[in-house]
C-alpha cells in the first residue's frame, strides 16, 4: 500500500478520537494489524479497504490516495439532476440544492 493509505488511515482514525484497538475491534481485527498499516508495513485487503472507507464515510479512492476528494456525492447529485452537463454547475447552485434538500427533509420531519 502507499505512503497515502497510512497517513490518511490514521488521520481518520484520530479525527474520531478512536485508537488503534478501538478500530480493530470494531471490525475483529488486532490491533497489531491496525499499527502495521498505519506504518506502511502492511497491507489490508481490498474488502477491509472498503469497509474501512465506508466506517470512515470517505470514498475507497481518497482512501488510497487516487483522489483528495473525500466523497463522490457531489458529483452523484450533479449527474442525478443535470446528467451530461454537471460538469457547467457552480458549486455554489450544488450548495442551493443541498439546503433545499435538507429544508425540504426538516418539513417532512415536522421541524
Amino acid at each position: 500500500m502507499n505512503e497515502t493509505f497510512s497517513l490518511r488511515l490514521k488521520e481518520l482514525r484520530q479525527s474520531l478520537g478512536i485508537s488503534q484497538n478501538v478500530l480493530a475491534e470494531k471490525f475483529g481485527f488486532k490491533q497489531q494489524a491496525v499499527a502495521k498499516w498505519e506504518q506502511g508495513t502492511s497491507t489490508p485487503n481490498p474488502e477491509i479497504v472498503g469497509k474501512l472507507a465506508q466506517f470512515f464515510e470517505v470514498s475507497a479512492d481518497y482512501l488510497l490516495g487516487i483522489t483528495d476528494r473525500k466523497s463522490n456525492e457531489d458529483d452523484n447529485i450533479k449527474f442525478a439532476l443535470w446528467g451530461g452537463d454537471a460538469d457547467e454547475i457552480s458549486d455554489e447552485m450544488l450548495e442551493d440544492v443541498k439546503r433545499y434538500a435538507k429544508f425540504i427533509r426538516e418539513q417532512k420531519q415536522g421541524k
